[in-house]
């Protein structure tokens, strides 16, 4: 259970910024400092502005942040103490990057799950306090506390104090002196636009994707139906060659994953259809009709009944069907052609894009008249036929 006090207790707690990872943890508080991506997106992010804060309950073990600007009253030399009930440290430094300190500043003390204290015991161990530490005044100066809990019931405290050039202890740090920071979570724009869904593809093609601001991000990695294409791209620009003569044809999920500089995750596909010529292709014996272009059928017997002056069969559709399967392969509609002399419609699908869409097989053809509420009478099959390159 999570009940803070940071860098003030009750009346203090304004201007401090608070990110939590629920359910997570880590072997050592500083880990957040040297890699402060590794936990990806906080659970929550809270800008903590009222004097009471201590009702925020949070279940289970967690990882917490802490990170505010300083307000230094007078220039001279501070040294920092803090409290906490478990595992935690605090660092400060002259911006908000933690994971480069600049000199002179860096790591002011920690609390371990052997030595927990009260809100109140300042100066129980050596760690809590640290050296004194050159601060001027109108410079910027940053705090960040890092709180890591293991146990889920136990309700937790940390708080930062120090004392004042003149003298004066503040324990813990008033609000008056404390500005949040609030981090920047913003998900890069980023987008596959070197093909679009639906597009045929063959032999080799560049996959690339378009990025808003390439400074957001950390890494990319592309994927073709889930399968890692190389290791991640961790500098602009972001593509990869794409060989599809290594993929059998058929449609394929070309995917990226992109990893932002604040720990963020930014992903987005496209379905492509590779369409290689097979050289080597064997067809079924038989004499099964190979790559058809037109087929023939039996128009439904309503095809010209009228129900309230509503044509019953609205438009048919034809669909390529795996043998014996119940669901199409693809399909689409071809409208209502004429039924001719014989008493048969004759359909030319030579310029429909199936032979690109589909992988090579035996399949037969269904045809289905749909009615203007929605039904469909479905059609017996065709005789086999073979779909080849």
């Amino acid at each position: 259970m999570l009940a803070i006090s940071l860098f003030g207790c009750e009346v203090y707690a304004q201007g401090v910024t608070r990110e939590v990872w629920v359910g997570k943890t880590l072997a050592n508080p500083g880990d957040l400092i040297t890699n402060p991506n590794i936990l990806g997106i906080p659970t929550t992010i809270e800008t903590l502005t009222t004097g009471k804060f201590s009702s925020v309950n949070v279940q289970g073990p967690f990882v917490a942040r802490y990170t505010a600007q300083l307000n230094i009253p007078v220039t001279g030399d501070y040294p920092f103490s803090f409290t906490a009930s478990g595992e935690s440290a605090v660092w400060i430094n002259t911006t908000t990057n933690f994971s480069n300190l600049t000199a002179g500043m860096g790591f002011l003390g920690s609390v371990t799950l052997s030595t927990p204290v009260t809100i109140t015991q300042w100066t129980k161990y050596a760690g809590q306090k640290s050296a004194k530490i050159r601060l001027v005044k109108g410079g910027g100066y940053y705090l960040q506390a890092i709180q890591v809990e293991k146990d889920a019931d136990k309700v937790n405290h940390l708080a930062v104090g120090w004392q004042l050039a003149t003298g004066l202890f503040e324990r813990p740090i008033p609000s008056s002196r404390l500005t949040a920071v609030v981090p920047d979570y913003t998900v890069p724009t980023m987008a596959i636009t070197s093909v679009a869904s639906g597009q045929v593809v063959s032999n080799r093609t560049t996959v690339a994707i378009s990025v808003a601001d390439v400074t957001k991000v950390a890494a990319v990695q592309f994927q073709v139906d889930g399968v890692n294409q190389g290791p991640e791209i961790v500098a602009a620009p972001y593509f990869f060659d794409l060989d599809t003569t290594k993929l059998v044809n058929g449609s394929h999920v070309v995917t990226f994953i992109a990893r932002g500089t604040n720990g963020s995750l930014t992903t987005g596909s496209v379905t492509v259809f590779v369409a290689n010529a097979v050289s080597n292709y064997e067809p079924p014996p038989g004499g099964m009709p190979v790559n058809p272009k037109a087929i023939d059928f039996i128009p439904s017997p309503e095809h010209n009944v009228l129900i309230n002056g509503v044509p019953s069969v609205t438009f048919y559709q034809m669909g390529f069907y795996a043998l014996g399967a119940s669901s199409p392969v693809i399909a689409w509609s071809f409208g209502k052609p004429n039924i001719q002399t014989d008493g048969r419609i004759r359909y030319d699908f030579s310029n429909q894009p199936y032979l690109y869409m589909m992988p090579l097989g035996v399949y037969e053809i269904r045809v289905t008249a749909v009615s203007f509420d929605g039904k469909k009478g479905l059609s017996d099959p065709t005789v086999p036929l073979q779909i080849v390159r």
